[in-house]
C-alpha cells in the first residue's frame, strides 16, 4: 500500500527538489488545502523556463484530470530516496501549478530585443 504524504509534506519535496535542480533561483512553494482536494502552486522571477520548473514538479502531483469525461483520476507514484531505496507514495496535492514573471529589468530587454 503506498504512504500517503501530505500537501504540506508534498510542498517540503517540492522545495527541495527545486533547490535541488536550480540552486541560484528562489521559488516560492505554497500549498493550499479546499474541499475538492489540495494543490501547490510554485512562482518564481526571471529565471527557468516553465518547461523545465514543470521536469521537476509535475512528478509530485497526485492526481489527473481528463477533460473529456470530466474525471479526476487519483494515482500513486515512485518516490526515490537520496540512499537509492524508492517506496510507493500517494501525494495529496492533486496539482501543482508553475507561474513564472519576470522583472522590470527582463521585460525590457526582451522588448528591446523586438523592436
Amino acid at each position: 500500500m503506498a504512504r500517503y504524504i501530505s500537501v504540506t509534506e508534498t510542498a517540503k519535496l517540492v522545495r527541495k527538489s527545486l533547490k535541488h535542480n536550480f540552486p541560484a533561483y528562489k521559488f516560492s512553494v505554497r500549498s493550499k488545502s479546499y474541499s475538492g482536494g489540495a494543490s501547490i502552486d510554485v512562482d518564481w522571477t526571471d529565471g527557468p523556463t516553465v518547461p523545465d520548473v514543470d521536469k521537476v514538479i509535475k512528478r509530485f502531483e497526485g492526481a489527473s484530470f481528463d477533460g473529456m469525461i470530466d474525471l479526476k483520476s487519483h494515482h500513486d507514484s515512485v518516490l526515490s530516496h537520496e540512499d537509492g531505496t524508492t517506496e510507493e507514495v500517494s501525494y495529496a496535492a492533486d496539482y501543482v501549478f508553475s507561474h513564472r514573471s519576470f522583472s522590470d529589468e527582463v521585460e525590457a530587454k526582451i522588448i528591446a530585443g523586438i523592436e
